[in-house]
Parts: C-alpha cells; structure tokens; sequence
C-alpha cells in the first residue's frame, strides 16, 4: 500500500470510526504486506473482489469513471512530469475539497 493510503487510513483512524471490512480489488496497493498488516492490527477484513467481478466493487467503477472524465479525457499531457502534477491537481481536488461516498461513509459511522 502507498505511504499516501496508509496516512489517510491513519488520519481518519484517528478521527473516526473505521470499518469492519474493506472491499477492494486485488491491485498490488491492496495485498501488500503494510496493507495486510495494518488491517490486521486494527482488526479489518480485507473482502477482495474476484478479478473477473469487478462490478461486485462499485465504488472502484465510479471512481475509475469519474477520473476517466474529469482528468484524463480534460487534458493533454505533454510529458510524464505534466501528467504526474495533472493528476495530482485533480487527486488533490477529489480526495480534499469534494464529499464523496467513502467520506461520507466514516462521517455516518461517527
């Protein structure tokens, strides 16, 4: 798992309640050791989709959808450096200054 996941599984640990289970894919930042060790140490079930079922995680097809359209189809990267502060500038604005349904969902558990 990337040390930006893990920091925002921790900030929100310590601001809210966290889930039970946590339903993903299985892409490498999900079934790493520091993922599986940090669910483990605060008793999370990691519940993995089956590869060819990807509509069993709908929040992974939202979200794969709304990055499709919001940053990639929006602009032209002219190098990798462009597209790497491209992105970040929308992650940024999607993870920070809009609620979505992940957000939501820790506020509803509080």
């Amino acid at each position: 798992m990337s040390c930006h996941n893990l920091q925002f599984c921790q900030a929100n640990m310590e601001n809210h309640k966290l889930p039970k289970v946590i339903v993903t894919d299985n892409g490498p930042e999900f079934t790493s050791r520091a993922m599986l060790a940090w669910a483990d140490e605060n008793n999370i079930r990691l519940h993995f989709v089956a590869p060819v079922k990807l509509t069993q995680n709908a929040f992974i097809e939202s979200f794969n959808g709304k990055f499709r359209d919001e940053c990639l189809n929006q602009n032209w990267f002219l190098s990798i450096d462009d597209a790497r502060k491209k992105v970040d500038t929308w992650r940024r604005d999607y993870n920070g200054f809009r609620p979505h349904s992940f957000q939501l969902l820790f506020l509803y558990l509080e």
